[in-house]
C-alpha cells in the first residue's frame, strides 16, 4: 500500500483587472508606497487580482475537474462589473492579512461566486464558509498584529469578461500567480 500523499497544487479563481483599473491603482497606491511602511510586501501589479474563490490544495484530479468547469461555469455567468471603493488592510484592521482595494459586491460577482462554489462543491471539495467580500490584493502584510494604514478613497470601475483558475507558484519564496485555465463570461 502507498501511503505517500498526491501531489497537491495550490489554486483560486480570479479576475484580474484592465489597464484602466490598473493605472487608477497605482496612482492611488503611489503615496503609500513612497510612505515605506515597512510591514508592507507590495506584489507587481502582473500579480493584482480579485479573487472570486479561494480553492487552496488540489490533487492533479481535483484540478483536472475544475479546469474542466472553467469554460462551462463561465458561460453560464454574466462579465462582472465593480465599484473598488477604498484601499484598506484585509480582511480586517486588527488581524490584517493583506493591503486590498476593496469594494462593492455586486449581483453578478455574488452569482460568479455562488457558480464557483456550487462546482467546488461537487467536485468534493470543502464548503467555502467565509462570506465572499470583493477584494484585490495589493501588498502583503507581514505579522498579523493591528495595521497603522488610513484608509484610501477610491471611485474605480472594474469590468472583468474573463475568468481564471490560478495556480499559486513559489519560487525563491515569492509567490507567483499563474493561469491554469480561463472562460469567458457572457456580455
Amino acid at each position: 500500500m502507498n501511503d505517500v500523499e498526491p501531489s497537491t497544487r495550490r489554486v483560486f479563481f480570479a479576475l484580474l483587472p484592465d489597464q484602466n483599473t490598473h493605472h487608477a491603482l497605482a496612482q492611488a497606491i503611489a503615496p503609500i508606497i513612497k510612505a515605506n511602511h515597512p510591514r508592507l510586501r507590495w506584489l507587481s501589479s502582473e500579480s493584482w487580482h480579485l479573487t472570486l474563490r479561494f480553492v487552496g490544495n488540489v490533487t492533479n484530479h481535483q484540478l483536472e475537474g475544475l479546469t474542466e468547469c472553467v469554460e462551462q461555469i463561465a458561460g453560464n455567468h454574466s462579465q462582472v462589473d465593480l465599484n473598488l471603493l477604498q484601499i484598506e488592510p484585509f480582511p480586517s484592521r486588527r488581524r490584517p492579512v493583506v493591503l486590498a482595494a476593496t469594494g462593492d459586491s455586486t449581483p453578478s460577482a455574488c452569482l460568479l461566486v455562488a457558480g464557483l462554489e456550487h462546482a467546488c462543491r461537487d467536485l468534493g471539495l470543502p464548503a467555502e464558509h467565509r462570506g465572499w467580500r470583493c477584494h484585490l490584493t495589493l501588498a502583503r502584510v507581514r505579522g498579523r498584529s493591528a495595521i497603522d494604514i488610513g484608509s484610501t478613497t477610491l471611485n474605480v470601475a472594474l469590468r472583468s469578461r474573463e475568468l481564471l483558475l490560478m495556480e499559486t507558484v513559489v519560487q525563491d519564496r515569492q509567490s507567483q500567480y499563474v493561469p491554469v485555465a480561463r472562460g469567458f463570461l457572457n456580455e
